[in-house]
């Protein structure tokens, strides 16, 4: 791609929004386009973030940014909390976040408050000129990358490890430098399996379950099959080896109590990825 970027004369964009920490062997993703983007909030324990790298020489002479208001930052983190509180509160919790949603919406509204949302589905052309809040980069200070990536990597394998006779694995090696997103994990129907693991307060993810009217299902049969049996499963740093032990006990469960176990068979066939691409997805593209 930097090669051919360069025979046209065309600025490279590295998207690394699910990659933060990741390498290519030796060299870290996001050092080979003229622009990198890093979304922060998905790999470390923040609010709200994302980092933007430039490589080359006259290339980093953006102003600093002002941070977002701090009301729209604490309303974020709240809401936050409030899904910590429904995910590991379960029934009791879940209303409790419904109560207080209500009555952050009516104070938000009341007080003519407009949160900086992230995510394309929210996305804001006006907070374009606003950077990271201060709790953000205090948060950011205090982390320590290898330790990151040691125990993503460590909570993944431990996954792959207790889970691989239930599923064959997308990818069954872990290539070194990858920080890995999540552990991606083939399911009969991944949401229903995603929900009866919310109820036992593991968050898990149905990956883009969604269809994209330029990827109809009858033409690309394989992500098809993709978008409704791949799940997510947390690998995240802050997870112990006794959660995460509760999370493939969980699954094996799951998998053997209902109607979700795996079909059988050989994962689908996939377009042949580079090793980074298991840093940003569990398959080649959403």
């Amino acid at each position: 791609m930097r090669q051919l970027a360069d025979k046209h004369a065309l600025p490279l964009i590295e998207d690394c929004a699910l990659a933060l920490f990741s390498r290519d062997g030796d060299q870290p993703l996001g050092v080979t386009g003229d622009v990198a983007i890093f979304c922060l909030y998905k790999v470390l324990p923040v609010p709200s973030g994302g980092a933007l790298v430039f490589n080359g020489p006259g290339r980093g002479d953006l102003p600093d940014l002002p941070p977002p208001p701090l009301s729209s930052t604490l309303s974020v983190l709240s809401s936050s909390l409030l899904r910590n509180v429904a995910l590991r509160g379960g029934g009791p919790g879940r209303r409790l976040r419904q109560a207080a949603l209500g009555l952050g919406k009516r104070a938000l509204k009341a007080a003519d408050i407009r949160p900086v949302l992230t995510g394309t589905e929210h996305f804001d052309r006006t907070h374009l000129e606003l950077g990271i809040s201060r709790l953000t980069r205090q948060i950011l200070l205090g982390q320590d990358a290898e330790q990151i990536v040691a125990r993503r990597r460590r909570n993944y394998l431990f996954l792959l490890e207790r889970l691989r006779d239930l599923s064959e694995p997308i990818f069954p090696t872990l290539p070194a430098g990858v920080a890995p997103l999540c552990y991606p994990m083939l399911v009969e129907d991944n949401r229903a399996t995603v929900e009866r693991l919310l109820a036992r307060g593991i968050e898990a993810v149905d990956f883009w379950r969604t269809f994209h009217p330029a990827c109809p299902a009858d033409e690309f049969p394989e992500v098809a099959r993709l978008r409704t049996s791949l799940m997510e499963l947390p690998c995240h740093q802050d997870l112990s080896l006794a959660t995460m032990a509760t999370i493939a006990t969980s699954v094996r469960e799951v998998l053997a109590s209902g109607r979700n176990a795996p079909s059988g068979g050989r994962p689908p066939t996939l377009p042949s990825c580079p090793s980074t691409d298991a840093t940003r997805t569990a398959a080649c593209g959403p």
